[in-house]
């Protein structure tokens, strides 16, 4: 049932982290051309077994580049500066252990975790941290693009993809 009460009521639901992926996975295409992006790629498991390999690795989106991949995964998820621990912003661990997982599948010196922009970041759209992984040379940012600006998601996609490990 859609509806509380004795009033029946019509609902409409989106599946609002698909349509996220898509979104911003397209305004990355657009943004980087003609750099290929590659969107649910498929490519990659995190082991290997004598009769195969195991539990399929799928990043939103991954960027080819000379020196190693930069994986990007987006997000629909409310980060939290004013949490307890706000340097975390409410990033999920579990988010942060699949990102370690795809940097090793895919040789990734750069992981991006995309996030919509909200008012109680202290930023505005793009990088708002950069944390790096332990042992290694991985950068991780963490980072949002705001929706309620369509047109403005493209160049700040390229702002938050420009890098020297690009290439």
């Amino acid at each position: 049932s859609t509806a509380g009460g004795r009033a029946d009521g019509f609902a409409l639901l989106f599946p609002m982290n698909s349509l996220f992926e898509a979104f911003v996975g397209q305004s990355l295409k657009r943004a980087l051309a003609p750099r290929r992006v590659r969107l649910q790629d498929r490519r990659h498991h995190a082991l290997a077994a004598a009769d195969g390999p195991l539990f399929a690795l799928k990043p939103d989106f991954v960027i080819e580049a000379p020196h190693g991949s930069v994986v990007l995964d987006a997000k629909w998820k409310w980060l939290a500066p004013r949490e307890p621990r706000r340097e975390k912003l409410g990033v999920a661990e579990s988010d942060i252990y699949q990102m370690l997982a795809y940097a090793q599948a895919y040789n990734a010196k750069r992981l991006i975790l995309i996030y919509p922009w909200n008012r109680e970041i202290d930023s505005s759209a793009g990088v708002c941290r950069r944390w790096f992984a332990n042992g290694v040379s991985r950068r991780l940012d963490i980072a949002t693009v705001n929706v309620g600006d369509p047109d403005g998601v493209k160049e700040t996609l390229r702002k938050i993809v420009s890098d020297s490990s690009l290439g």
